[in-house]
C-alpha cells in the first residue's frame, strides 16, 4: 500500500512510475484513497491522512505500507 502521511506528491508521475515498476516486480500496489490529495503544505487534512494509514493496516490484503513522501507532517496524526 502507498499513502501521503505528510507532504502532498511533487510530481504524482514519479509516484506513479513507481507502482509501475513495483507492479512489474509482480506486486498488487494500493493507493491509499488521498494520496494526491493538497490541504496547504500536507497530502490532505489530518483525518484524511490518517485515514489512509488506517485503512492500510487494517486491509488484510496489505503486507507493506510505503510512505509516497515523508515529512514532519506524519506527527500530526501519530494519535489518529
Amino acid at each position: 500500500g502507498i499513502v501521503s502521511p505528510s507532504s502532498p506528491q511533487k510530481d504524482e508521475t514519479r509516484l506513479l512510475n513507481g507502482v509501475k515498476y513495483f507492479e512489474s516486480l509482480g506486486y498488487n500496489v494500493i493507493l491509499g484513497k488521498n494520496v494526491f490529495n493538497r490541504y496547504g503544505y500536507l497530502a490532505g487534512s489530518d483525518l484524511e491522512r490518517a485515514s489512509d494509514i488506517n485503512d492500510m493496516i487494517n486491509n488484510p490484503l496489505v503486507k507493506m505500507i510505503i510512505a509516497g513522501r515523508g515529512g514532519y507532517g506524519v506527527t500530526r496524526i501519530l494519535d489518529k
